[in-house]
Protein backbone atom coordinates (compact mmCIF):
# COMPACT_ATOMS: atom_id res chain seq x y z
CA UNK A 1 0.00 0.00 0.00
CA UNK A 2 1.36 3.29 -0.58
CA UNK A 3 0.21 4.93 2.60
CA UNK A 4 0.67 8.88 3.53
CA UNK A 5 -0.07 10.61 6.42
CA UNK A 6 -2.33 13.70 4.49
CA UNK A 7 -1.90 17.62 5.21
CA UNK A 8 -3.61 20.20 7.39
CA UNK A 9 -7.35 19.51 7.10
CA UNK A 10 -9.01 22.38 5.56
CA UNK A 11 -12.77 20.93 5.87
CA UNK A 12 -14.16 23.49 8.40
CA UNK A 13 -15.59 22.90 11.91
CA UNK A 14 -15.95 19.27 13.15
CA UNK A 15 -19.25 18.70 15.40
CA UNK A 16 -18.18 15.37 16.61
CA UNK A 17 -20.17 12.41 17.61
CA UNK A 18 -21.00 8.78 17.67
CA UNK A 19 -20.80 7.64 14.19
CA UNK A 20 -21.49 4.57 11.99
CA UNK A 21 -19.05 4.02 8.86
CA UNK A 22 -21.23 1.18 8.15
CA UNK A 23 -24.31 3.56 8.04
CA UNK A 24 -22.45 6.03 6.27
CA UNK A 25 -21.78 4.09 3.66
CA UNK A 26 -25.31 2.43 3.47
CA UNK A 27 -26.56 5.99 3.00
CA UNK A 28 -24.17 6.76 0.12
CA UNK A 29 -24.99 3.98 -2.04
CA UNK A 30 -28.45 4.89 -2.30
CA UNK A 31 -27.19 8.45 -3.11
CA UNK A 32 -24.96 6.92 -6.29
CA UNK A 33 -27.54 4.32 -7.06
CA UNK A 34 -28.88 6.41 -10.28
CA UNK A 35 -25.21 6.84 -10.78
CA UNK A 36 -24.41 3.21 -11.12
CA UNK A 37 -27.09 2.50 -13.18
CA UNK A 38 -26.31 5.21 -15.70
CA UNK A 39 -22.78 3.61 -16.26
CA UNK A 40 -23.97 -0.11 -16.03
CA UNK A 41 -21.13 -0.33 -13.25
CA UNK A 42 -21.93 -3.29 -10.60
CA UNK A 43 -21.52 -2.94 -7.03
CA UNK A 44 -20.09 -4.94 -3.99
CA UNK A 45 -20.50 -4.30 -0.46
CA UNK A 46 -18.68 -6.22 2.15
CA UNK A 47 -19.33 -4.85 5.32
CA UNK A 48 -17.86 -5.73 8.43
CA UNK A 49 -20.58 -6.16 11.44
CA UNK A 50 -18.09 -5.97 14.22
CA UNK A 51 -16.89 -2.17 12.95
CA UNK A 52 -17.63 -0.21 16.07
CA UNK A 53 -18.94 3.41 16.30
CA UNK A 54 -16.44 5.89 15.57
CA UNK A 55 -16.14 9.75 17.14
CA UNK A 56 -16.53 12.08 14.19
CA UNK A 57 -18.67 13.99 12.15
CA UNK A 58 -21.18 12.04 10.43
CA UNK A 59 -21.95 14.70 7.85
CA UNK A 60 -18.37 15.72 6.43
CA UNK A 61 -17.34 11.84 6.83
CA UNK A 62 -20.34 11.23 4.41
CA UNK A 63 -18.91 14.36 2.39
CA UNK A 64 -15.40 12.70 2.51
CA UNK A 65 -16.29 9.72 1.31
CA UNK A 66 -19.08 10.63 -1.20
CA UNK A 67 -16.08 12.10 -2.30
CA UNK A 68 -14.41 9.30 -2.83
CA UNK A 69 -16.91 7.01 -4.33
CA UNK A 70 -17.99 9.60 -6.77
CA UNK A 71 -13.99 9.32 -8.06
CA UNK A 72 -14.10 5.86 -8.25
CA UNK A 73 -17.33 5.84 -10.36
CA UNK A 74 -15.91 9.02 -12.60
CA UNK A 75 -13.44 6.57 -13.20
CA UNK A 76 -14.79 2.99 -13.30
CA UNK A 77 -14.95 1.98 -16.71
CA UNK A 78 -18.59 1.38 -17.96
CA UNK A 79 -20.34 -2.01 -17.12
CA UNK A 80 -17.15 -2.54 -14.61
CA UNK A 81 -17.42 -2.94 -10.59
CA UNK A 82 -16.75 -0.60 -7.49
CA UNK A 83 -16.42 -2.36 -4.38
CA UNK A 84 -16.64 -0.63 -1.15
CA UNK A 85 -15.16 -3.12 2.50
CA UNK A 86 -15.21 -2.07 5.67
CA UNK A 87 -12.44 -3.78 8.25
CA UNK A 88 -11.53 -3.48 11.92
CA UNK A 89 -7.80 -3.88 11.70
CA UNK A 90 -6.48 -4.01 15.26
CA UNK A 91 -7.17 -0.08 16.97
CA UNK A 92 -8.44 1.34 13.07
CA UNK A 93 -11.83 1.36 11.28
CA UNK A 94 -10.32 0.95 7.79
CA UNK A 95 -12.79 1.76 4.59
CA UNK A 96 -11.81 0.96 1.38
CA UNK A 97 -13.19 2.15 -1.82
CA UNK A 98 -12.24 0.53 -4.82
CA UNK A 99 -13.03 0.37 -8.90
CA UNK A 100 -11.49 -1.12 -12.06
CA UNK A 101 -10.36 2.05 -13.59
CA UNK A 102 -7.65 1.97 -16.51
CA UNK A 103 -4.37 1.65 -15.35
CA UNK A 104 -3.49 5.63 -15.66
CA UNK A 105 -6.12 6.51 -13.91
CA UNK A 106 -4.91 4.63 -11.24
CA UNK A 107 -1.38 5.73 -11.50
CA UNK A 108 -2.87 9.67 -11.26
CA UNK A 109 -5.02 8.82 -7.95
CA UNK A 110 -1.84 7.63 -6.18
CA UNK A 111 0.07 10.65 -7.39
CA UNK A 112 -2.80 13.40 -6.19
CA UNK A 113 -3.40 11.59 -2.92
CA UNK A 114 0.87 11.46 -2.80
CA UNK A 115 1.46 14.76 -3.17
CA UNK A 116 0.51 15.92 0.75
CA UNK A 117 -0.33 19.19 -0.59
CA UNK A 118 -4.06 20.75 -2.21
CA UNK A 119 -4.71 18.93 -5.69
CA UNK A 120 -6.50 19.41 -8.74
CA UNK A 121 -9.38 17.31 -8.19
CA UNK A 122 -12.14 18.78 -5.37
CA UNK A 123 -13.20 15.40 -5.07
CA UNK A 124 -10.00 13.83 -3.16
CA UNK A 125 -8.59 17.20 -1.84
CA UNK A 126 -12.14 17.39 -0.09
CA UNK A 127 -11.50 13.48 1.22
CA UNK A 128 -8.62 14.42 2.10
CA UNK A 129 -8.76 17.28 4.52
CA UNK A 130 -11.91 15.74 6.28
CA UNK A 131 -10.24 12.50 6.91
CA UNK A 132 -6.95 14.19 7.69
CA UNK A 133 -9.42 16.29 10.40
CA UNK A 134 -10.30 13.38 12.27
CA UNK A 135 -7.10 12.34 13.12
CA UNK A 136 -7.08 9.61 10.28
CA UNK A 137 -4.94 8.64 6.91
CA UNK A 138 -5.77 7.65 3.56
CA UNK A 139 -3.93 6.21 0.97
CA UNK A 140 -4.32 4.22 -2.17
CA UNK A 141 -3.58 0.53 -3.24
CA UNK A 142 -3.19 -0.29 -6.86
CA UNK A 143 -2.76 -3.36 -8.76
CA UNK A 144 -2.30 -3.67 -11.69
CA UNK A 145 -4.78 -5.37 -14.46
CA UNK A 146 -7.24 -5.08 -10.83
CA UNK A 147 -7.83 -0.77 -11.03
CA UNK A 148 -7.06 0.96 -7.58
CA UNK A 149 -8.88 1.13 -3.96
CA UNK A 150 -8.50 4.36 -1.78
CA UNK A 151 -8.00 3.51 1.81
CA UNK A 152 -9.14 5.43 4.81
CA UNK A 153 -8.15 4.50 8.35
CA UNK A 154 -9.56 6.36 11.45
CA UNK A 155 -8.98 5.71 15.07
CA UNK A 156 -11.11 3.40 16.70
CA UNK A 157 -10.22 4.93 20.52
CA UNK A 158 -13.19 3.59 22.25
CA UNK A 159 -12.40 0.04 20.70
CA UNK A 160 -8.81 0.24 21.75
CA UNK A 161 -10.12 1.42 25.08
CA UNK A 162 -12.49 -1.54 25.32
CA UNK A 163 -9.73 -3.93 24.31
CA UNK A 164 -7.28 -2.57 27.42
CA UNK A 165 -9.84 -2.54 30.05
CA UNK A 166 -10.44 -6.07 28.84
CA UNK A 167 -6.78 -6.94 29.17
CA UNK A 168 -6.20 -5.05 32.90
CA UNK A 169 -9.41 -7.27 34.11
CA UNK A 170 -8.18 -10.44 32.67
CA UNK A 171 -4.34 -9.62 34.16
CA UNK A 172 -5.70 -8.71 37.31
CA UNK A 173 -8.17 -12.10 36.96
CA UNK A 174 -5.22 -13.75 36.28
CA UNK A 175 -3.46 -12.88 39.25
CA UNK A 176 -6.14 -13.48 41.72
CA UNK A 177 -6.77 -16.70 40.06
CA UNK A 178 -3.05 -17.70 40.76
CA UNK A 179 -4.22 -16.93 45.05
CA UNK A 180 -6.46 -18.64 45.08
CA UNK A 181 -4.95 -21.73 43.44
CA UNK A 182 -1.93 -21.23 45.97
CA UNK A 183 -4.24 -20.75 48.43
CA UNK A 184 -6.06 -24.16 48.26
CA UNK A 185 -3.72 -26.09 46.85
CA UNK A 186 -0.96 -25.61 49.77
CA UNK A 187 -3.03 -25.18 52.42
CA UNK A 188 -4.29 -29.02 52.38
CA UNK A 189 -0.89 -30.79 52.36
CA UNK A 190 0.78 -28.39 54.95
CA UNK A 191 -2.61 -29.17 57.10
CA UNK A 192 -2.43 -32.14 56.91
CA UNK A 193 1.59 -32.43 57.56
CA UNK A 194 0.87 -29.89 60.50
CA UNK A 195 -1.73 -32.44 61.75
CA UNK A 196 0.25 -35.21 61.55
CA UNK A 197 3.15 -33.25 63.41
CA UNK A 198 0.72 -32.98 66.53
CA UNK A 199 -0.06 -36.29 66.55
CA UNK A 200 3.38 -37.81 66.01
CA UNK A 201 4.40 -35.66 69.22
CA UNK A 202 1.55 -36.57 71.01
CA UNK A 203 2.29 -40.36 71.24
CA UNK A 204 -0.74 -41.37 69.25
CA UNK A 205 0.87 -43.91 67.09
CA UNK A 206 3.72 -45.08 69.67
CA UNK A 207 6.27 -43.51 71.16
CA UNK A 208 9.30 -41.55 70.18
CA UNK A 209 12.91 -40.94 70.69
CA UNK A 210 13.86 -37.67 71.35
CA UNK A 211 15.69 -37.19 68.67
CA UNK A 212 12.71 -38.29 65.79
CA UNK A 213 10.33 -36.00 68.36
CA UNK A 214 13.05 -32.81 67.81
CA UNK A 215 13.06 -33.67 63.68
CA UNK A 216 9.07 -34.20 63.87
CA UNK A 217 9.29 -30.29 65.41
CA UNK A 218 11.83 -29.30 63.09
CA UNK A 219 9.52 -30.34 60.42
CA UNK A 220 6.15 -28.87 61.80
CA UNK A 221 8.19 -25.62 62.13
CA UNK A 222 8.73 -25.80 58.52
CA UNK A 223 5.09 -26.18 57.52
CA UNK A 224 4.43 -23.26 59.72
CA UNK A 225 6.89 -21.10 58.21
CA UNK A 226 5.62 -21.73 54.69
CA UNK A 227 1.82 -21.33 55.44
CA UNK A 228 2.60 -18.05 57.02
CA UNK A 229 4.57 -16.84 53.85
CA UNK A 230 1.32 -17.94 52.18
CA UNK A 231 -0.54 -16.25 54.13
CA UNK A 232 1.44 -12.95 54.72
CA UNK A 233 2.21 -13.57 50.76
CA UNK A 234 -1.23 -13.24 49.72
CA UNK A 235 -2.46 -10.41 51.66
CA UNK A 236 0.63 -8.47 50.49
CA UNK A 237 -0.50 -9.27 46.54
CA UNK A 238 -3.71 -8.19 47.32
CA UNK A 239 -2.84 -4.94 48.68
CA UNK A 240 -0.58 -4.27 45.69
CA UNK A 241 -3.61 -4.42 43.51
CA UNK A 242 -5.35 -1.99 45.19
CA UNK A 243 -2.31 0.35 45.47
CA UNK A 244 -1.49 0.78 41.29
CA UNK A 245 -1.07 3.82 40.75
CA UNK A 246 -0.45 4.36 36.87
CA UNK A 247 1.62 7.60 35.15
CA UNK A 248 1.34 8.40 31.28
CA UNK A 249 3.56 6.02 29.43
CA UNK A 250 5.40 6.73 26.29
CA UNK A 251 3.07 6.84 23.61
CA UNK A 252 1.12 9.81 25.56
CA UNK A 253 2.54 13.00 24.71
CA UNK A 254 2.90 11.95 20.70
CA UNK A 255 -1.30 11.07 20.71
CA UNK A 256 -1.81 14.12 22.68
CA UNK A 257 0.00 16.22 19.91
CA UNK A 258 -1.65 14.89 17.35
CA UNK A 259 -4.86 16.53 19.38
CA UNK A 260 -2.97 19.72 20.09
CA UNK A 261 -2.16 20.36 16.45
CA UNK A 262 -5.91 19.48 15.70
CA UNK A 263 -7.18 22.43 17.75
CA UNK A 264 -4.72 24.61 16.40
CA UNK A 265 -6.16 24.38 12.78
CA UNK A 266 -10.27 23.53 13.95
CA UNK A 267 -10.33 26.34 16.84
CA UNK A 268 -7.99 29.28 15.30
CA UNK A 269 -5.76 29.53 17.95
CA UNK A 270 -1.91 29.68 17.96
CA UNK A 271 -0.63 26.98 20.26
CA UNK A 272 -2.16 24.10 22.20
CA UNK A 273 -0.61 22.79 25.42
CA UNK A 274 -1.74 19.34 27.32
CA UNK A 275 -1.38 19.03 30.67
CA UNK A 276 -1.79 16.10 32.46
CA UNK A 277 -2.55 15.13 36.11
CA UNK A 278 0.89 13.14 37.37
CA UNK A 279 -0.11 11.31 40.92
CA UNK A 280 3.89 11.57 41.86
CA UNK A 281 3.95 15.32 41.78
CA UNK A 282 0.49 16.03 43.05
CA UNK A 283 0.11 18.72 39.84
CA UNK A 284 -0.82 19.07 35.88
CA UNK A 285 2.31 18.64 34.44
CA UNK A 286 2.83 19.72 30.25
CA UNK A 287 3.13 16.93 28.41
CA UNK A 288 2.59 17.66 24.73
CA UNK A 289 2.53 20.78 22.59
CA UNK A 290 1.91 22.05 19.08
CA UNK A 291 2.28 25.69 17.36
CA UNK A 292 5.50 26.12 19.32
CA UNK A 293 8.81 24.32 20.22
CA UNK A 294 7.83 24.28 23.79
CA UNK A 295 9.56 20.85 24.22
CA UNK A 296 13.17 22.55 24.15
CA UNK A 297 12.04 24.78 26.48
CA UNK A 298 13.08 24.92 29.97
CA UNK A 299 9.66 26.23 31.67
CA UNK A 300 8.03 22.91 29.76
CA UNK A 301 10.10 21.20 32.25
CA UNK A 302 9.59 22.51 35.26
CA UNK A 303 6.35 24.08 35.01
CA UNK A 304 3.62 22.38 37.69
CA UNK A 305 -0.19 23.42 38.14
CA UNK A 306 -2.17 22.18 41.26
CA UNK A 307 -5.28 20.76 41.49
CA UNK A 308 -6.74 23.54 43.51
CA UNK A 309 -5.96 26.16 41.11
CA UNK A 310 -7.31 24.74 38.15
CA UNK A 311 -10.63 23.38 39.74
CA UNK A 312 -11.10 27.19 41.11
CA UNK A 313 -10.41 28.29 37.35
CA UNK A 314 -12.99 25.56 36.02
CA UNK A 315 -15.49 26.04 38.33
CA UNK A 316 -16.29 29.64 36.29
CA UNK A 317 -18.00 27.35 34.25
CA UNK A 318 -20.66 25.11 35.78
CA UNK A 319 -20.87 23.11 32.69
CA UNK A 320 -18.32 20.62 30.67
CA UNK A 321 -17.34 22.39 28.48
CA UNK A 322 -14.61 24.98 28.10
CA UNK A 323 -13.80 27.84 30.27
CA UNK A 324 -12.47 31.15 28.62
CA UNK A 325 -9.47 32.92 30.88
CA UNK A 326 -8.61 36.57 29.65
CA UNK A 327 -5.72 36.72 31.52
CA UNK A 328 -3.46 33.60 30.77
CA UNK A 329 -1.38 34.41 33.70
CA UNK A 330 -4.35 33.09 35.85
CA UNK A 331 -2.91 29.13 34.64
CA UNK A 332 0.34 29.53 33.61
CA UNK A 333 3.71 31.65 35.29
CA UNK A 334 4.14 34.59 33.76
CA UNK A 335 7.27 33.47 32.01
CA UNK A 336 5.63 30.85 30.44
CA UNK A 337 2.87 33.10 28.89
CA UNK A 338 5.16 35.58 27.90
CA UNK A 339 7.40 33.25 25.89
CA UNK A 340 4.21 32.21 24.25
CA UNK A 341 2.94 35.50 23.30
CA UNK A 342 -0.55 35.23 25.12
CA UNK A 343 -3.25 37.19 25.61
CA UNK A 344 -5.89 34.83 26.22
CA UNK A 345 -6.38 31.60 26.72
CA UNK A 346 -9.25 28.77 26.95
CA UNK A 347 -9.27 25.29 29.03
CA UNK A 348 -10.90 21.98 27.81
CA UNK A 349 -10.83 19.58 30.69
CA UNK A 350 -9.93 16.30 29.50
CA UNK A 351 -12.35 13.54 32.00
CA UNK A 352 -13.38 10.26 32.10
CA UNK A 353 -16.58 10.26 33.89
CA UNK A 354 -16.55 12.58 36.84
CA UNK A 355 -12.53 12.17 36.57
CA UNK A 356 -10.32 15.42 35.45
CA UNK A 357 -7.44 13.96 33.89
CA UNK A 358 -6.00 16.70 32.23
CA UNK A 359 -6.14 19.90 30.44
CA UNK A 360 -5.66 20.49 27.09
CA UNK A 361 -5.12 24.80 26.92
CA UNK A 362 -5.65 27.05 23.61
CA UNK A 363 -3.18 29.87 23.58
CA UNK A 364 -3.75 33.01 21.51
CA UNK A 365 -1.85 35.94 20.89
CA UNK A 366 -1.79 36.83 17.08
CA UNK A 367 -5.20 35.67 16.24
CA UNK A 368 -8.05 36.49 18.59
CA UNK A 369 -9.80 34.12 20.66
CA UNK A 370 -13.13 34.42 18.68
CA UNK A 371 -14.92 31.40 20.36
CA UNK A 372 -18.03 30.08 18.69
CA UNK A 373 -20.67 27.72 19.42
CA UNK A 374 -19.31 25.51 16.67
CA UNK A 375 -15.80 25.94 18.36
CA UNK A 376 -17.16 24.78 21.86
CA UNK A 377 -19.13 21.81 20.02
CA UNK A 378 -15.89 20.56 18.61
CA UNK A 379 -13.55 21.19 21.68
CA UNK A 380 -15.77 19.65 23.10
CA UNK A 381 -15.19 16.53 21.27
CA UNK A 382 -11.74 16.81 20.88
CA UNK A 383 -11.63 16.83 25.00
CA UNK A 384 -13.51 13.77 24.54
CA UNK A 385 -11.07 11.94 22.91
CA UNK A 386 -8.26 13.06 24.44
CA UNK A 387 -9.72 11.79 27.78
CA UNK A 388 -10.21 8.33 25.83
CA UNK A 389 -6.04 8.09 24.39
CA UNK A 390 -4.95 9.15 28.46
CA UNK A 391 -7.23 6.47 29.65
CA UNK A 392 -5.62 4.17 27.41
CA UNK A 393 -2.61 4.88 28.39
CA UNK A 394 -2.88 5.00 32.02
CA UNK A 395 -4.66 1.56 31.18
CA UNK A 396 -2.07 0.22 29.77
CA UNK A 397 0.54 1.33 32.13
CA UNK A 398 -1.34 -0.20 35.02
CA UNK A 399 -1.77 -3.51 32.62
CA UNK A 400 2.44 -3.11 32.96
CA UNK A 401 2.26 -2.56 36.62
CA UNK A 402 -0.12 -5.59 37.19
CA UNK A 403 2.05 -8.02 35.21
CA UNK A 404 5.58 -6.80 37.06
CA UNK A 405 3.74 -7.21 40.57
CA UNK A 406 2.65 -10.81 39.57
CA UNK A 407 6.18 -11.51 38.14
CA UNK A 408 7.87 -10.36 41.05
CA UNK A 409 5.49 -12.50 43.06
CA UNK A 410 6.09 -15.54 41.44
CA UNK A 411 9.75 -15.06 41.82
CA UNK A 412 9.70 -13.77 45.80
CA UNK A 413 6.95 -16.76 46.36
CA UNK A 414 9.59 -19.21 44.54
CA UNK A 415 12.97 -18.42 46.41
CA UNK A 416 11.36 -18.25 49.73
CA UNK A 417 8.81 -20.70 49.88
CA UNK A 418 11.82 -23.55 48.77
CA UNK A 419 13.48 -22.63 52.22
CA UNK A 420 11.16 -24.63 54.89
CA UNK A 421 9.78 -26.91 51.93
CA UNK A 422 13.55 -28.29 51.81
CA UNK A 423 13.03 -28.71 55.70
CA UNK A 424 10.08 -30.55 55.35
CA UNK A 425 11.32 -33.10 52.38
CA UNK A 426 14.79 -33.40 54.24
CA UNK A 427 13.79 -34.26 57.45
CA UNK A 428 10.45 -36.03 56.30
CA UNK A 429 12.29 -38.41 54.36
CA UNK A 430 15.51 -38.80 57.11
CA UNK A 431 12.71 -39.85 59.63
CA UNK A 432 10.90 -42.42 57.18
CA UNK A 433 14.44 -44.01 56.30
CA UNK A 434 15.27 -44.37 60.09
CA UNK A 435 18.32 -42.01 60.23
CA UNK A 436 16.89 -41.01 63.55
CA UNK A 437 15.90 -44.43 64.58
CA UNK A 438 13.90 -47.40 63.57
CA UNK A 439 9.93 -47.26 63.45
CA UNK A 440 7.23 -49.48 63.82
CA UNK A 441 4.88 -50.40 61.15
CA UNK A 442 2.14 -47.72 62.15
CA UNK A 443 4.79 -44.47 62.47
CA UNK A 444 6.20 -45.64 58.88
CA UNK A 445 2.58 -45.45 57.38
CA UNK A 446 2.32 -41.75 59.01
CA UNK A 447 5.73 -40.84 58.20
CA UNK A 448 4.81 -42.02 54.43
CA UNK A 449 1.99 -39.81 54.17
CA UNK A 450 4.33 -36.80 55.83
CA UNK A 451 6.26 -37.66 52.95
CA UNK A 452 3.96 -37.80 50.25
CA UNK A 453 2.47 -34.14 51.66
CA UNK A 454 5.80 -32.80 50.97
CA UNK A 455 5.86 -33.97 47.49
CA UNK A 456 2.49 -32.54 46.53
CA UNK A 457 3.96 -28.92 48.43
CA UNK A 458 7.26 -29.53 45.75
CA UNK A 459 4.28 -30.41 42.86
CA UNK A 460 2.34 -27.26 43.76
CA UNK A 461 5.02 -24.86 43.92
CA UNK A 462 6.48 -26.11 40.53
CA UNK A 463 3.41 -25.92 38.69
CA UNK A 464 2.41 -22.41 39.77
CA UNK A 465 5.37 -20.56 40.49
CA UNK A 466 8.50 -21.84 38.80
CA UNK A 467 10.13 -18.59 37.45
CA UNK A 468 11.02 -20.00 33.69
CA UNK A 469 7.11 -20.28 33.41
CA UNK A 470 4.98 -16.99 32.44
CA UNK A 471 2.24 -17.19 35.28
CA UNK A 472 0.59 -14.63 32.48
CA UNK A 473 0.26 -17.07 29.96
CA UNK A 474 -1.17 -20.02 32.82
CA UNK A 475 -3.79 -17.84 34.34
CA UNK A 476 -4.65 -14.74 31.26
CA UNK A 477 -7.07 -16.91 30.03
Amino acid sequence: MQGLEVGQAQAGHLLPQWASVNRVVLDLFKHYEPAFNVKRIATGLDLDPVVPLTWGDRALLKRGFGGLLGHAVKHSSPGGLVVVKTTLDGEWVTLRIGENGAAGDDDHTAELLERGAPVPSGDLSIAQDIVAAHGGQIGVETRSGYGSQCVVRLPGVAMENARLSEELEQSRRGGRDLLATLSYELRTPLHAIMGYADLLCEGTFGELSQGQTDTVRRIDQGARELLNLVEGAIDARSKDEDVIAATANMQLPERLHGFCQLAIEALECDTCLALIWQPGSDSFVPTAAAGVQARSEDWFATTRVSPAQVARLLSRDKGPGPVVLSDPRELLPESVTRSLNLNATVLLPIRRGNDLLGLMVLGYGRRNCVFSSDHAHFAEGISDLAGLSVENSLLSEQIDQTQRITADFVSSMSHHSRIPLNVIIGYSDLLHEGEFGLLSNELLSVTKRLRSSGRELLDVINRNLSPDESVLRQYDA
